[in-house]
């Protein structure tokens, strides 16, 4: 039997081999048919968000306290895991590797309802869509400026049916346990706010409302380094 390591490099080459081999292509024919021009950056740009995990795409703000960002997470990755499977509190403890209890008490703490996740199962595909249909959207802000106004627009108008034809070709990503789910989160957030304040670790823990000794811990725990 694989090992978890091996799970998820046999995951990623998967998801990497289908971003080089099937949705490139897609980007680059959306590109030259609607921009009239093959931007390799923007390309890359899209591709490279998508190759992430998928709690990137959570709406959490790191331009905040570690504490609420943490609770944020939590309460964003609770909502996630529900929409997913239709408000099935056992099928979510399941996923998160946890107990029942757990669930029920996180859903006390952030006041959800899984009654409210009943119907959501069969927009799940819609609203992955949506999600990389902002990445395009996004992505190409960076490069508005460079190309033809109405070929940007025409562009944007291509999204949504360049991010279902995108969506058709990408794997359904591993459903995350809670823990996992945690340790991506803090590696995103404490190398996000390290790198927007030049990796002072001084300044940065004072931004973020943490003891600068728990930061320099929590950067040896997750094997944070300068790029």
């Amino acid at each position: 039997m694989n090992s978890n390591g091996d799970s998820d490099s046999g995951a990623n080459e998967e998801k990497n081999r289908v971003l080089e081999e099937k949705v490139s292509p897609i980007i680059e024919k959306a590109m030259h048919q609607h921009l009239g021009v093959t931007v390799k950056e923007v390309k890359k740009d899209i591709t490279d968000i998508l190759s992430k995990p998928k709690l990137f795409m959570l709406p959490i703000g790191f331009d905040q306290p570690f504490k609420t960002a943490k609770k944020n997470f939590k309460k964003e990755y609770l909502r996630k895991i529900l929409r997913e499977n239709g408000g099935n509190v056992s099928k979510c403890a399941k996923i998160a590797g946890v107990d029942r209890r757990t669930i029920h008490r996180l859903l006390s703490e952030f006041s959800l309802n899984p009654e409210e996740f009943r119907s959501e199962t069969r927009h799940q595909d819609y609203s992955r869509e949506l999600k990389v249909q902002n990445i395009i959207e996004k992505t190409l802000e960076h490069y508005k400026e460079f190309l033809h106004p109405s070929k940007v627009q025409q562009f944007y108008q291509e999204a949504p049916n360049i991010s279902k034809q995108i969506i058709k070709e990408m794997p359904l990503e591993e459903q995350l346990t809670m823990s996992k789910a945690e340790r991506i989160f803090e590696k995103e957030y404490f190398e996000t706010n390290l790198e927007s304040n030049n990796w002072n670790v001084r300044k940065t823990a004072g931004s973020i409302g943490i003891a600068e000794e728990t930061l320099h811990r929590k950067i040896k725990d997750i094997g944070l380094t300068r790029k």
